[in-house]
């Protein structure tokens, strides 16, 4: 698998830069990385996506199904890791958008 070689960090994680000489090639990903993600909005429901750009030499729309903080850093190592593997960013952004995990974040009928 040509991943082995390739280290995903979360760049706001301090604890993350004695990992940078472990793999062949790295890249971090959070509100500082080479993944990084501004204008985040948080949907007001759990049916509502989270959404944010994805910044760096061009900026892309994000929405993910799934809401909270962690589901844009999950996000941004799925897209980093699929650019890293030659995958066109508008595959990784389509699965996202339509992602989702039975039993997570669900609402339950009164």
């Amino acid at each position: 698998m040509k991943f082995l070689n390739t280290s995903a960090n979360f760049s706001d994680d301090k604890k993350t830069t004695h990992m940078k000489n472990k793999a062949k090639k790295d890249f971090y990903y959070g509100t500082k990385g080479d993944y990084s993600a501004t204008s985040i909005r948080f949907g007001q429901t759990l049916q509502d996506p989270t959404q944010f750009v994805l910044a760096g030499k061009h900026m892309y729309p994000v929405a993910v199904a799934a809401p909270g903080a962690f589901s844009v850093h999950n996000a941004l190592a799925v897209i980093g890791a699929a650019d890293q593997l030659g995958y066109p960013k508008d595959a990784a952004l389509s699965v996202l958008a339509g992602f989702s995990v039975a039993g997570r974040a669900e609402s339950l009928p009164a």
